[in-house]
């Protein structure tokens, strides 16, 4: 029987996130996005840490935008050309890491991914993304995992008897990922350490969607990557059945950090105008019973609804990751 890498279907949302604690921390983000970037008398963003951007893509003809709508001060825009959504205004990168580091905020997410339930399901996960890579190209890669937090994706890399690298700014994080025999340093992929040519394998899991200017990281990552190199990504599809029916209630929108948005089709459109084609992509994570809770009109994360919608009678967890509409892409990139 395949191991869950869901724990919020697994256990039920409300037990998940309780065991977790995700809970505390997005409270805990909400205190930090209030405390320091709002404006207490215009109720909104201050205007000296935030900038304009424009669509990600970087297409000539992506000139144009709408509001799709706006959460926690920050909005949410859809390019009319070619349908990515990124939020403009952001917040300035330098600002928000330099208010970040020194806040009680900063490791509350590296405590999530050392709980024991989190450290179980995110396990099943890597192990899972393991198989998929080797089932395109089974040899001893040479992988660079950015934004490698404490280590777990590259622990699995290692019991694979592969070399790993990572790259992490959070120095706790990274300390616990150095502890376990990886190579990882305090830096971005731009940094002049990472060679041309260097890598058979870069893994950016849940991490693009946080860069201010991903193309410039893609570049770089082509760069980094031997030919014929492998890039696996994994990002919230914002295109899921959780998103499509909760819309801004969905927590995959957090403006202070989730600022370029992709579905399957806008990310496979952008790596390849960045020289990346893809073999292979598909949703994962269902989260059926965070949708069910919204439908019953519970929180969607802390309730408990024990009797299924209706509205979701032609809908289960396979068939919403069949039909692509899981919460997260998990996609894999070849090198051209």
């Amino acid at each position: 029987m395949k191991k869950s890498d869901e724990g919020s279907l697994t256990l039920g949302t409300k037990k998940f996130q309780q065991k977790t604690k995700r809970w505390k921390v997005t409270i805990l983000q909400k205190k930090f996005i209030y405390d320091n970037f709002v404006d207490k008398q215009k109720l909104g963003l201050k205007e000296n840490l935030v900038e304009k951007r424009s669509c990600p893509m970087g297409n000539s003809i992506c000139k144009n935008s709408f509001v799709l709508f706006k959460k926690d001060f920050f909005t949410y825009n859809k390019c009319s050309k070619c349908n990515l959504i990124y939020v403009s205004p952001a917040l300035k990168e330098k600002k928000l890491m330099k208010l970040y580091k020194n806040s009680s905020y900063s490791n509350s997410w590296g405590k999530i991914l050392a709980n024991k339930t989190e450290v179980k399901f995110n396990q099943n996960k890597f192990n899972s993304l393991i198989k998929d890579i080797k089932k395109i190209k089974n040899i001893n890669y040479k992988v660079l995992d950015i934004g490698c937090a404490n280590g777990q994706f590259l622990d699995a890399c290692k019991a694979s008897g592969w070399d790993t690298y990572g790259l992490e700014l959070n120095d706790s994080e990274r300390k616990e990922a150095l502890k376990k025999g990886h190579i990882v340093y305090n830096s971005k992929i731009h940094s002049n350490f990472v060679k041309k040519e260097s890598f058979d394998l870069i893994t950016m899991l849940e991490v693009l969607e946080h860069v201010h200017n991903p193309g410039k990281v893609i570049k770089n990552i082509w760069k980094a990557l031997k030919p014929n190199g492998l890039i696996v990504i994994i990002v919230p599809n914002v295109d899921s059945l959780a998103s499509n029916i909760m819309q801004s209630r969905c927590n995959m929108f957090l403006g202070m950090s989730h600022i370029t948005m992709f579905d399957p089709n806008t990310l496979k459109n952008f790596m390849y105008k960045h020289s990346f084609k893809q073999v292979f992509c598909t949703t994962i994570t269902s989260e059926l019973s965070v949708i069910n809770n919204y439908l019953n009109m519970q929180d969607p994360y802390l309730g408990n609804a024990k009797i299924k919608s209706p509205l979701l009678k032609k809908w289960n967890d396979k068939n919403i990751l069949k039909k692509m509409k899981g919460y997260k892409i998990k996609a894999i990139f070849k090198k051209i």
